[in-house]
């Protein structure tokens, strides 16, 4: 991956799932911030990707549940690296990199205290109604997509598809019907986050919005979610992101091969023939979702075995 690439990527992968917090310390000289980058990932392949930017950029991390940058110098080095890429993290990254470069190691009580103010007016809140969209506002779950204002964003391949990358889940919409097989079964994608200014929610928007992605948008009291049900617009997303992503894309891949072939592309509807066919959807959808640490309440039940043994199939 080149580093212009690598660089998008990290800052979406920064901006959709890490952190940036500050531990602090009373010492006999004043108070001292301690800073830690976190960033939560999915599967190995992510460590590797950042065991080689780490190298390349010049910094050292630790790897516990989260990857963990936290020397402050190593912090610095990281932010430096993505600043021109971030979008939701890019206030507090401000703040730390005008506090990191000041002489001042140690504040007086008053300055600590006007420190933290800060950190927490411009660090990332979980969704209570701070976003453009006001969850009060709401009548109903589903959020307008008409939106306040258009700043200014990246809208590159690599950054959107770190979003996706990190917070996309597979799901399988299945009902009973009265056609030969007896059910329907529909793919969607979720992208969720409890994480959120309103910078993200018009981020994602704009750019689905502008790439003529069908969506819904919704706020909950815990979470803002984007939900995508186009059958052809969940391949044209899959396919426009997919290369671009690390964590998700043998899954990627996986719904493409197995998934994909039984999507027409004329309705945007998936078409299945005979009951092996939908099996075969079903399994598809089912491998698709192996780097997902929760299969959701659908795929616990609606599994391939359970399909098998409700239409009688022997392979």
């Amino acid at each position: 991956m080149n580093e212009s690439r690598a660089q998008k990527y990290a800052a979406g992968w920064f901006d959709s799932r890490g952190r940036l917090k500050f531990n602090t310390e009373n010492k006999p000289s004043g108070w001292v911030f301690h800073p830690k980058l976190s960033l939560p990932y999915r599967c190995d392949k992510q460590v590797d990707f950042f065991e080689d930017i780490s190298k390349h950029v010049g910094f050292d991390f630790r790897q516990r549940k989260t990857i963990e940058i936290y020397k402050d110098e190593d912090v610095a080095s990281f932010i430096n690296w993505v600043y021109d890429e971030l979008v939701r993290n890019k206030g507090i990254v401000e703040y730390f990199l005008e506090v990191y470069l000041d002489d001042q190691k140690y504040y007086t009580e008053t300055e600590f205290e006007s420190h933290l103010a800060t950190i927490e007016e411009l660090s990332p809140k979980n969704w209570s109604g701070d976003s453009i969209h006001s969850y009060e506002d709401f009548e109903t779950t589903d959020v307008p997509t008409v939106l306040s204002h258009t700043p200014e964003y990246n809208y590159s391949p690599p950054y959107i598809a770190a979003w996706f990358d990190n917070r996309m889940v597979f799901s399988l919409q299945v009902s009973e019907s009265n056609n030969s097989i007896g059910y329907i079964a529909n793919p969607r994608i979720d992208v969720s986050t409890k994480y959120i200014y309103y910078t993200t929610a018009d981020l994602l928007e704009l750019w689905l919005a502008d790439n003529e992605v069908n969506y819904t948008a919704q706020a909950q009291k815990t979470k803002f979610s984007i939900e995508i049900t186009e059958e052809n617009d969940i391949l044209w997303l899959l396919n426009e992101l997919g290369p671009y992503c690390i964590a998700r894309q043998d899954d990627i891949i996986t719904f493409l091969e197995e998934v994909g072939p039984y999507i027409d592309p004329h309705t945007s509807v998936s078409q299945y023939d005979s009951d092996t066919d939908f099996l075969r959807f079903v399994r598809g959808m089912y491998n698709a979702k192996k780097t997902e640490s929760d299969r959701g309440n659908e795929i616990r039940k609606y599994t391939p075995e359970y399909f098998k043994n409700k239409l009688n199939i022997d392979n």
